[in-house]
């Protein structure tokens, strides 16, 4: 698969808007993170995209491109008493989280603003986070497959932390809501390495989805015109569980009062995990709708506990 980076530009917000974000993401999510906005190429497309990490691997990179230049050059610092001395230092190696979406197209599309506070969280947390908004949001005759190729584009995006030197490769953590937690599950199918999935209001079963959300059906609707029936149960982990990773450790958070994906999709999910002995913990938030309102505080609780005690 091809898979590089185009661009990448650190987000700059102006001091107001650090404030807000502050006051809603912690202080440590702004301050001691980057956050970039990201291009790059998946299968031939130009996908927007973000990247953050924590704010201490530039300062370990800029000593290591120093040190590297000293000994190329046969440089070394000498001390007051003449003898030489060489510096020595380690950079930091973070694990690897892939954030999948929600929504289609345009919908649901993270932006700048918000990318700063939930990538800068997440990473202030101790991960390098990668983020894809797939191929076909931007594109305007682009077809939104809900789930088709564009699940090329997370795992397009995983290949690219292979050129990044401050991230630990070897543990990878996953991360999905909505939308994306179709996306989370269709990848998990793909890469049996990820040590822990975190799955919030998470589509399991997309012909139940259809029954219930106009716009999920409309969109499923046009991929089953040109896959056939079998669309809806290509992209419906119910189906597929006994083809994800058995190893990997999954928490699904879902609210009790969800109308647009029935919390009733975590309830079938977690059966399927149960009949497999798979390891997972679910938790249903009372009065919690879709987005899990007035519960960030205990969501970000479960979802950095789980991703420190697994990853």
């Amino acid at each position: 698969m091809i898979s590089n980076i185009i661009h990448r530009e650190v987000i700059a917000l102006p001091e107001k808007q650090l404030q807000m974000l502050r006051s809603g993401w912690g202080a440590p999510a702004i301050d001691d993170t980057i956050v970039e906005a990201i291009i790059y190429n998946s299968d031939g497309h130009q996908v927007h995209g973000y990247l953050a990490y924590p704010k201490t691997v530039m300062s370990d990179e800029l000593l290591a491109i120093s040190d590297q230049h000293a000994d190329t050059h046969g440089l070394n610092r000498e001390t007051q008493s003449g003898e030489e001395s060489h510096f020595t230092f380690h950079i930091s190696h973070f694990p690897c989280l892939v954030w999948n979406r929600g929504g289609s197209k345009e919908r649901g599309a993270i932006d700048r603003f918000t990318a700063k506070g939930m990538f800068g969280q997440l990473a202030s947390w101790g991960f390098v986070v990668f983020a894809s908004m797939y191929r076909a949001t931007f594109e305007r005759d682009a077809h939104d497959e809900f789930g088709g190729s564009e699940v090329n584009d997370i795992l397009n995006l995983m290949e690219i932390a292979n050129d990044i030197p401050f991230a630990d490769t070897s543990r990878w953590a996953m991360e999905g809501w909505s939308r994306g937690g179709m996306m989370t599950y269709l990848a998990l199918r793909k890469r049996h390495d990820v040590k822990a999935a975190i799955i919030s209001g998470g589509i399991t079963d997309v012909a139940e989805c259809c029954t219930t959300v106009p716009r999920i059906q409309a969109a499923i609707q046009r991929v089953v015109e040109i896959e056939g029936p079998s669309a809806q149960e290509n992209r419906s982990a119910i189906h597929f569980a006994d083809e994800l990773p058995r190893d990997c450790k999954y928490l699904i958070i879902h609210g009790t009062k969800d109308d647009t994906v029935p919390p009733t999709q975590a309830l079938k999910i977690t059966s399927r995990f149960l009949e497999l002995g798979m390891h997972f913990r679910l938790v249903l938030l009372e009065e919690g709708d879709h987005f899990l309102k007035g519960k960030k505080k205990e969501v970000d609780q479960l979802r950095k506990e789980w991703l420190l005690k697994y990853v």
